[in-house]
C-alpha cells in the first residue's frame, strides 16, 4: 500500500514521494525526540529494576503475540478498504500539513523545546511555589 505527495521546490519543480501520514508523524522531530527519550527512560528502568523488568518482558510478549495475530486477522480486511485508506491518508496528511504550518514547535526536538519553554519562563521572573498544606484543612 502506497500513497504518494507532491512537494514543490523552490524552483518551480514538482517531486512526487511516497507519503503515510504516520511516517510523517514519527519523522516529526518532537516526536521522534521525545520517543527516543521515553525509550531511554523504559530501557534504563528495566536495567535498574529487575522485578520491573520481568513484567515488562511478559508484556511486551503479549503485544507481539496480540499483534501478530491481530495483523493476520485484519490483512484481508486491510486488502478490500485499500482505497477508502488511501482517501483517508490522503486527507489525513493534508491536516498535518495544516498542523504543521500553524505549530512550528513540530518541527524542534523536545530538548530544545523544553529548554526554551524554561528559558522563557526564568525570564519572566517566574518562580514556583508549592503551597503547604494547613494542618486544619487536613484534620477536617
Amino acid at each position: 500500500m502506497f500513497f504518494y505527495r507532491s512537494k514543490w521546490l523552490q524552483n518551480s519543480s514538482i517531486v512526487v514521494q511516497p507519503c503515510s501520514v504516520v511516517e510523517r508523524v514519527v519523522s516529526l522531530p518532537l516526536v521522534s525526540s521525545t520517543y527516543g527519550l521515553v525509550s531511554s527512560v523504559y530501557a534504563n528502568t528495566k536495567d535498574n529494576h529487575p522485578y520491573l523488568k520481568t513484567a515488562c518482558e511478559v508484556a511486551e510478549q503479549g503485544v507481539r503475540t496480540i499483534t501478530s495475530v491481530a495483523l493476520n486477522t485484519a490483512s484481508p480486511i486491510l486488502d478490500k478498504l485499500e482505497p477508502q485508506i488511501a482517501i483517508a491518508n490522503d486527507l489525513a496528511c493534508k491536516g498535518l500539513d495544516r498542523i504543521e504550518k500553524t505549530l512550528p514547535i513540530l518541527h524542534h526536538p523536545s530538548e530544545q523545546v523544553c529548554t526554551g519553554r524554561m528559558s522563557r519562563l526564568a525570564n519572566t521572573g517566574f518562580r514556583p511555589t508549592y503551597a503547604k498544606p494547613k494542618l486544619a484543612s487536613i484534620l477536617v
